[in-house]
């Protein structure tokens, strides 16, 4: 890879982590979604608001970017409630939606969050597009490192309420990253993709049977328009199912 590539991987049986350049700050692009996806879960619980709670947007709240509600809302305001609108946050990564949930979430709070969860290299500092904070690099960073111990503490049940992790769960099933790319169709992953310019990024679990994993793998810097996102996910997904095949000392038992 020509650029910063940093991966990390938990064993969610043994707990061991793999770890390459995985303690490297980089931009998250979409991935910073996760982060505020738990808060939003939180905040809930605390009766902040409701999931069937209804927010019109009007045409000023559009932004460029990923997701289909910037067409819509130039025909108009378009109400949706607050789940309609995480959905639409992770599976379409609509940065109209983001940015009208970090509003609703509260960027600081998002940010007391990851910090009581131990993820000091996480933080939100801008909305979707804001092209003027990323030049002045006031960015939405994290490391591999944090992302991929996130994903693990929601696959526990940790991260929030654990029907919450497990709503979150099945909300990410449904992105078609990388990894759901090159992993075969009979193992279920849940993820979350982020890209900016020269930046892709993913985080999530494979529910690899015998040998689950958490992930976490932040690209930049790269000087090909390649994703190498694909070969990383490949190699974790052959190191895993490998270790899955035998007990803990490689006894492949029947």
């Amino acid at each position: 890879v020509d650029g910063v590539l940093g991966v990390a991987a938990i064993d969610l049986t043994t707990g061991e982590t793999l770890e390459y350049h995985a303690r490297t700050e980089s931009a998250t692009a979409s991935l910073i979604k996760v982060p505020l996806l738990v808060q939003l879960m939180r905040a809930r619980r605390e009766c902040a608001f409701g999931m069937d709670d209804m927010l019109t947007l009007q045409a000023s709240d559009a932004v460029t970017g990923s997701g289909h509600l910037q067409e819509e809302l130039a025909k108009g305001p378009v109400t949706l409630s607050v789940h309609d609108l995480i959905v639409r946050m992770i599976v379409d990564s609509d940065n109209t939606a983001t940015n009208r949930l970090i509003a609703l979430a509260g960027m600081d709070k998002v940010n007391a969050t990851v910090q009581t969860l131990g993820l000091a290299h996480t933080r939100l500092q801008r909305v979707m597009m804001d092209s003027a904070a990323a030049r002045s690099d006031r960015e939405n960073v994290s490391t591999p490192s944090d992302i991929a111990s996130l994903m693990a503490m929601i696959w526990r049940g940790e991260a929030a309420a654990p029907e919450d992790c497990r709503e979150i769960l099945a909300i990410m099933k449904r992105v078609h990253g990388a990894f759901r790319a090159t992993i075969t169709d009979d193992v279920e992953v849940a993820s979350k993709t982020g890209e900016v310019g020269g930046v892709y990024t993913e985080g999530g679990i494979v529910l690899l049977k015998n040998r689950p994993f958490a992930f976490a793998v932040m690209t930049s810097l790269l000087s090909d328009a390649a994703n190498p996102i694909p070969a990383v996910a490949a190699i974790l997904y052959r190191h895993y199912e490998r270790l899955g095949r035998g007990n803990l000392y490689g006894n492949e038992v029947h």
